[in-house]
């Protein structure tokens, strides 16, 4: 407290009793002299039921809220959730409680901690050359983004606070007092016999609050387990020390959530020792008291008050010289309230907003009987006024209809009626800040969703700051009555959030305006990614973003980039990947294929690895024949998987899981097996192939058909294989295990886009049989991958993938400008997801949606998207560089459903400028890497070394990295 704070025990002078009066307080200033602790109408902490006491002997607790997440579903989906609300409300809730809603600063502490310590353990940036400074920069950018959300960055939080007061364990007793104890219902009789029977608890305080918080445990839990019965939303006791931290941020201006727990844990359970050192903690001093006093009392009384109050504006008070605050209360209700209509209250830049509800429920039978008095009541008063020509007759007959319509809907709904009153709470820096905040706010709660006024409390800005406060201490009592589904509609549940702090962030929430942060490797779906998007909409930012984070968070990952067109650069000049150019003389084998650890088979089966490798090396035939546009007929499809086993069998290689760590076969060694199955030594044509075949070929004992096939593959088929498609006859030119750690495959393709979409599915089978072998996580990132996915027989790639990608520790990120290769028509012309594609989505762990054309609400739900979902994808603004931002609806699989929640996905030289210029780069756009960086970051970019292009390439391998970008540039 401070030097002025009088002692708590100090009679209030007549000056302090004057300055009470509402009319009187605007002419008198409260800045020295008054005991603030008196001010605060809480007496005491109760340890041991998380619960505080009032100045009225009450006793509150406080339930903490976790929304639904209703920001992307459609309207019938509301509708059911009100419903459920309402009957939760109207059947618990015949008592009264608050609801409450606030903003308090980002808790990023363990993700902080994370990021320093990540900063701690790794080397200072001027002890760093090349891409390893630059790493460090990224790191240290991160750093501060973090820090400056911890302190500026706001989220919404939800409570319920349910209140016990002493009178109504007088009541409690009515139920067995027959007869007589109706008489607690007559009027001044029943307050005569309530009062006395309160009387017997004398000075048994102890008692008191033993009774009043036995029934206060039983409304909590009834509370939560009615919450719970919500869909998607839950309820949670607090503690109370996270209850004392709630009420402190209310009536302090200083920031509690830095208050260490210890702190206040000490404070709620200990007293001070009389006459000795009562610190509870050296920055927040506590009063010593007398033998007399409740120290626990006056002391948390002193920890929860401001040090000052200031009334000299009837329109405002002044807590701790620095806050200013405004409270109004809320009235003119719509007769029927929107949705969610006050979500949008919190999102008042510049101020802090405080939302309060409270409500008594009222049992049924007098609910009905209230309303017909009360409709009764307004008729009569509109009547009258309507004769007189009186100017209130119009607000008279709004009352009487909704009086009216309220009679009604509890005859014909099953909702409940509750008395409530409605506040609102803001506080800002200074004057001017918060009466124009005031001023929006008015405007506000005139449009929609609000559609109601909301009224300054001049006069009376104490008796609205307690109203306000997390108590249920109503002192202004605006109170009306509301219909339960009304009450429903009004609370602010209408989203949620990702915060995981193992995470990373993908994006801003669309509607909170806050980080979203999410683990994809805490997933049950696997640890699989897509990203969707048209050009430009975004979806290359987003991919490169969720790449450069998870590779800081593990740092021992591989990743593996695989790109045609050099949308990856960025990337792989900052983890300094090894370039292998594919499609030029780097082989490829489409037979490749690696040892599964024993511990692994016991998981996927014995048998699997060896059928997978057949299976991809005919889908590569496939989609060979496809793009050749020559028709594989049955029997050619004979000899070339007859020949593929039989290569494989040449080296030894069986079903047998041993046999796997034999060198894989090639495409070379499957011609050669083709050629034996022909036949074909005197065959002049055949000897054409000399330098993919044998010289000594003998006849074998097949089918004629089938020798006659085989011969027709090798004159018709395999031409292409000793020409442009040669290095498919190779083995494969890189080692995910022995070369290191990142690698940039660089298709560098002059072939057409069929033969893209070919090169990335054995690209990806390579990187996947690899990875089997590897003791550290593997990343892939495939951009552009509808090249991949436009052949049904990669898609099969794809399906082998994901499916067992977890069990290899292996994730695949991939990202496709259309969702429509997906999809396949129906004999009734139904588009339907199709069965690879199934496996695909439902062993993807997280999906995110940029702008997509070919979005519509029969594809989205396929994959699990409601129509407000899909519409709000193939609405989404794309990647605008004045802008800042491009909109994504992330998709997130959260106990085996999946859940939406929409972004904006933040990148700009103003925001985050490393992380902005690594993923902007483009060699063709951009010029050479280090000089493109001096120009864009300046003297925030020195890495020590020649800004040449041979420099560059002495410090290009290190650790294993694969992208594909076969596409247009975003």
């Amino acid at each position: 407290m401070s030097q002025n704070a009088q002692p708590a025990n100090e009679h209030p002078t007549a000056q302090k009793l004057f300055q009470t009066v509402p009319l009187v307080r605007r002419f008198v200033t409260s800045t020295s002299g008054q005991s603030t602790q008196e001010w605060v109408p809480v007496n005491r902490p109760l340890p041991a039921h998380n619960a505080v006491e009032l100045a009225d002997r009450s006793v509150v607790a406080a339930i903490r809220v976790d929304p639904a997440n209703m920001s992307t579903k459609t309207a019938s989906q509301w509708e059911d959730r009100i419903k459920q609300l309402d009957e939760a409300l109207s059947t618990t809730v015949d008592f009264e409680i608050e609801q409450y809603s606030t903003l308090r600063s980002l808790d990023k502490q363990s993700y902080r901690e994370d990021y320093h310590e990540m900063a701690a353990e790794r080397p200072d940036g001027k002890d760093l050359t090349g891409m390893d400074r630059l790493q460090r920069r990224l790191l240290d950018e991160r750093v501060e983004i973090i820090d400056d959300d911890h302190e500026s960055v706001l989220v919404r939080e939800h409570y319920i606070l349910v209140k016990v007061m002493p009178v109504e364990l007088s009541e409690s007793w009515d139920d067995a007092a027959g007869l007589f104890g109706s008489a607690t219902n007559l009027p001044l009789i029943g307050d005569q016999i309530k009062a006395r029977r309160m009387n017997n608890y004398g000075d048994d305080l102890e008692q008191l609050r033993t009774d009043l918080t036995a029934r206060l445990n039983k409304r909590v839990d009834s509370v939560v387990q009615a919450l719970g019965s919500v869909d998607g939303i839950t309820g949670t006791p607090i503690s109370l020390v996270e209850f004392t931290r709630l009420l402190r941020s209310y009536y302090r201006a200083d920031n509690a959530a830095t208050i260490p727990d210890e702190t206040i844990r000490a404070l709620i359970h200990d007293s001070p020792v009389v006459g000795g050192n009562a610190d509870v903690d050296a920055d927040y001093e506590v009063d010593v008291q007398t033998k007399d006093s409740d120290p626990l009392a006056e002391n948390y009384r002193s920890f929860l008050a401001p040090e000052s109050v200031r009334y000299d504006d009837q329109r405002y008070l002044v807590l701790d010289e620095e806050t200013y605050v405004l409270g109004m209360w809320v009235e003119n209700w719509p007769e029927n309230p929107d949705i969610g209509m006050f979500r949008d209250v919190l999102n008042t830049p510049g101020v802090h907003i405080t939302l309060s509800t409270h409500a008594l429920g009222i049992s049924k039978s007098d609910a009905r009987q209230q309303s017909q008095k009360n409709k009764i009541k307004h008729r009569s008063d509109y009547e009258k006024k309507e004769q007189e020509g009186h100017w209130g007759a119009e607000s008279a007959y709004r009352k009487w209809q909704a009086a009216s319509d309220i009679e009604d809907s509890l005859t014909e709904s099953g909702s409940g009626l509750f008395m409530t009153s409605t506040y609102v709470s803001l506080r800002a820096n200074s004057e001017e800040q918060l009466l124009d905040a005031a001023k929006t706010m008015k405007q506000r709660f005139k449009e929609q969703p609000a559609r109601c006024e909301v009224v300054p409390a001049h006069f009376q800005q104490e008796e609205m700051t307690h109203s306000a406060a997390p108590l249920v201490y109503d002192s202004m009592n605006k109170a009306t009555p509301m219909l339960g589904r009304a009450l429903a509609k009004q609370m602010p549940y209408t989203s949620n959030n990702i915060y995981e702090p193992s995470g990373i962030e993908v994006g801003i929430h669309h509607d909170r305006d806050e980080p979203t942060i999410v683990d994809p490797y805490l997933r049950g779906m696997g640890y699989n990614m897509m990203v969707f998007g048209k050009i430009g909409s975004g979806k290359s930012t987003t991919s490169k973003k969720i790449l450069t984070q998870l590779k800081e968070r593990n740092p021992e990952m591989n990743v593996v980039l695989i790109d045609p067109l050099e949308g990856l650069a960025g990337p792989s000049k900052l983890f300094d990947a090894e370039q292998i150019v594919v499609g030029g003389e780097t082989g490829l084998n489409p037979l490749e294929i690696k040892e599964t650890p024993e511990e692994k088979l016991s998981v996927v089966g014995r048998t699997t690895p060896f059928s997978e490798a057949m299976e991809r090396f005919m889908s590569f035939v496939e989609i060979f024949y496809d793009l050749e546009d020559r028709e594989l007929e049955a029997e050619k499809k004979n000899v070339w998987e007859k020949a593929g086993r039989r290569a494989y069998n040449e080296k030894g290689i069986t079903k047998d899981p041993s046999t796997h760590g034999n060198d894989s076969p090639t495409l070379r060694d499957v011609i050669q097996e083709i050629a034996h199955i022909a036949g074909v030594g005197d065959n002049p044509e055949i000897h054409q192939m000399g330098d993919l075949l044998d010289a000594d070929l003998s006849e074998t004992d097949v089918p004629l058909r089938t020798r006659e096939a085989a011969e027709r593959v090798l004159s018709e088929d395999i031409e292409a294989f000793r020409t442009r498609y040669r290095h498919f006859t190779k083995e494969t030119g890189f080692d995910l295990n022995a070369d290191g750690g990142s690698f940039y495959l660089d298709l560098q393709l002059k072939e057409g886009k069929g033969e893209t979409g070919l090169m990335l599915g054995l690209l990806l089978t390579s990187v996947y049989e690899m990875a089997k072998e590897s003791d550290d996580p593997t990343m892939i990132l495939i951009d552009e991958a509808q090249y991949l996915t436009k052949h049904a027989d990669n898609l099969t790639f794809l399906e082998q993938v994901v499916r067992h990608s977890r069990h290899y520790n292996l994730s695949l990120l991939f990202s496709t400008q259309s969702i429509s290769e997906f999809y396949a028509k129906d004999d009734e012309g139904t588009s339907a997801l199709k069965s690879q594609a199934e496996v695909i989505f439902n062993n993807s762990s997280m999906m995110c949606f940029h702008h997509l054309d070919d979005m519509t609400p029969e594809f989205g739900s396929e994959i699990g998207l409601n129509a407000e979902e899909a519409t709000f994808v193939n609405s989404a603004l794309p990647g605008d560089k004045d802008r800042g931002y491009s909109e994504m609806l992330l998709a997130v699989d959260e106990d085996g459903t999946r859940e939406c929640y929409p972004q904006r996905v933040e990148m700009s030289m103003d925001v985050n400028p490393v992380e902005f210029s690594i993923v902007d780069y483009e060699p063709s756009d951009h010029g050479n890497w280090h000089e493109y960086l001096q120009r864009q970051l300046g003297d925030r970019f020195d890495d020590g070394q020649q800004t040449s292009d041979e420099s560059e390439s002495e410090t290009t391998a290190k650790r294993s990295v694969m992208a594909v970008d076969g596409g247009e540039r975003e």
